[in-house]
């Protein structure tokens, strides 16, 4: 009785175990979280015991920061926005499972940091950036900023860098410029995180070295300068350093060739440009460009030099360089000496660098070639000519090598009887032939059925008559509405309203004395201005026109942009019809 009685104990306990008794309650086991780092990613996983381990992960209340997520397998995750930053966030969270009655909950508090911002100097050395050069163009250079809050914003916080002629970007950090003095210099950089948040961490600061290297003051530009060509855009640029920039440049001895004019560019070097109007004869003259520093007793340089300008590629008697004039003996436009010169190369008729247009040159064949298996025969007569003649003897030479592929094949076919495997090479050689024969000559067959000129390397021509191109009949054109009624000179490029000339002018010759410069033009409909050197409207060998149509805002190469003009003629462009 006792045995039985003390089974039922051990059993009953057994069966209260299995279901609700040995089943452990739910325990959130993650005792805290760490902190998040604005702007960088977030990954920790909440852990649990108890129940029968198919958990599920919820927000209870609270607020988890801006930009992290928590999925239901326990997982917070994301990026954190830096509207968070500096905050504590704090929420409850709710863990349950399908076998115990009742859920568990916790709450975390998360904490959002901001690094501290610093600035890296990517030189190499933390405390020195590149050196410079006294009036040459500082190579760009750029801080880096890690930390904070972006978007971050750069300051020279000492105020020196524009006294020594340099720039920092408040956006990218780069320091650049054009160095004025020489020596040793420090200055502080600092940089700012975005204002959302303010503090110390945010801001970051750093002194940094420079040397700017002094050289002699001197023209460093090369005479002569670049030649030129009559009636062609011409720019050429004079450059010095050291000193004290900026610099002052100027022409103090002699002349510019016809049509060109001294400027200057950002202070920095001196320009020449505009559009040659007179070729050189002889030797070229020399003028002579000064410079002058920014220094206290203003160091002056001179320097001479001297321009060429060449003739346009052309013939006395109006032959283009590189081409053959008809005529016995033929004759050929040398571009270097700029005359006809006997070539024996030219054939009467027009011709381009010594050759017939689309021509093969003549004299070049040392032997007479056979025709082609379609009769062509090489004459030289053009590329086309040399082209279908190659191709006729490829598709005669094609065929002929199958054919006698085919016949060889066959015979050795006949001669290995009782040989399977030469018969077997013979069969397989002569399978390859006939197929190379039908491609080869299905192909010209197909190509002859669509059109018979491109087995001939002629281009398709459309016959005339109703099926060709229809002859292009005048129509009816209304009178203009856009007709030409003025036009607004200024004498700044971009339309500078501080430099109008008033009254605009009409459609009529308008000179002026002494001449006027011009940098940009407002036409009042469809107009075309034409404006002159000289104050009559009338063009010379030794003074030119520039022709303008529509509004334009920089008219010419010379003093920036501008053109120098006696005379301007205004005329109407648009469609004046009877009605």
């Amino acid at each position: 009785m006792r045995k039985i009685f003390l089974f039922l104990i051990v059993f009953s306990f057994f069966s209260l175990a299995g279901s609700q008794a040995l089943a452990a309650p739910l325990e959130i086991t993650t005792k805290n979280l760490p902190d998040a780092i604005v702007g960088t990613g977030y990954d920790q996983q909440l852990q649990a015991t108890g129940g029968d381990g198919q958990y599920t992960w919820s927000k209870k209340s609270g607020t988890l920061p801006p930009g992290l997520i928590l999925y239901p397998d326990g997982l917070i995750r994301g990026t954190l926005e830096k509207e968070s930053a500096g905050k504590k966030y704090t929420f409850e969270v709710l863990l349950a499972d399908k076998s115990s009655p009742q859920p568990a909950s916790k709450e975390f508090p998360i904490f959002v940091a901001v690094t501290q911002l610093e600035i890296i100097n990517p030189a190499g050395d933390p405390g020195v950036v590149p050196s410079g050069t006294v009036g040459e163009p500082y190579p760009g250079f750029t801080f880096i900023a890690l930390g904070g809050i972006p978007p971050y914003t750069w300051y020279d916080d000492w105020k020196m860098l524009p006294g020594l002629g340099f720039n920092l970007d408040p956006a990218t950090g780069e320091l650049s410029g054009v160095p004025l003095k020489s020596g040793p210099y420090s200055f502080m950089v600092k940089v700012k995180g975005d204002p959302i948040i303010e503090g110390g961490k945010n801001i970051g600061y750093k002194t940094t070295r420079i040397n700017i290297k002094s050289v002699p003051f001197e023209i460093t530009t090369a005479s002569p300068l670049s030649p030129g060509q009559k009636d062609s855009p011409y720019t050429a640029t004079i450059s010095a350093h050291g000193g004290t920039p900026p610099y002052v440049w100027s022409l103090v001895a002699g002349s510019l060739p016809l049509g060109l004019l001294p400027s200057s560019n950002n202070l920095y070097q001196g320009i020449i440009s505009g559009t040659p109007t007179k070729v050189t004869e002889g030797d070229p003259p020399t003028f002579t460009i000064m410079v002058e520093d920014a220094g206290a007793e203003g160091t002056k340089l001179t320097k001479p030099f001297s321009i060429l300008i060449e003739g346009s590629c052309q013939c006395s008697d109006g032959t283009a360089c590189g081409a053959c004039k008809a005529g016995s003996p033929p004759l050929y436009c040398d571009g270097a000496k700029k005359t006809l010169i006997e070539n024996p190369v030219c054939a009467n008729g027009g011709q381009i660098g010594g050759v017939p247009s689309g021509e093969i040159p003549k004299g070049k064949l040392e032997v007479d070639w056979p025709n082609s298996p379609r009769g062509t025969v090489l004459t030289g007569k053009s590329l086309t000519n040399l082209i279908q003649y190659l191709y006729e003897w490829g598709i005669g030479l094609g065929g002929f090598a199958a054919f006698i592929a085919l016949i060889i094949a066959g015979f050795q076919y006949l001669t290995s009887v009782g040989n399977a495997g030469k018969m077997k090479d013979a069969m397989d050689r002569i399978k390859s032939a006939g197929l190379g024969l039908v491609l080869l000559f299905g192909s010209f067959l197909i190509l002859n059925i669509i059109n018979p000129q491109l087995t001939e390397l002629k281009i398709p021509t459309t016959p005339s008559g109703s099926g060709g191109l229809n002859s292009i009949l005048p129509v009816e054109v209304k009178s203009s509405d856009n007709t030409c009624t003025g036009a607004t000179l200024y004498s700044g490029i971009n339309y500078d309203q501080s430099k109008k000339y008033t009254p605009d002018i009409g459609l009529k010759e308008t000179s002026f004395s002494p001449k006027r410069e011009i940098g940009s033009v407002i036409m009042k409909g469809n107009c075309q201005l034409i404006l002159y050197q000289l104050s009559s409207c009338t063009e010379t060998a030794d003074s030119g026109s520039t022709p303008l149509a529509g509004n334009t805002p920089n008219v010419g190469l010379a003093s920036g942009g501008v053109t120098l003009f006696g005379c301007a003629k205004l005329n109407d462009l648009s469609f004046k019809l009877a009605p």
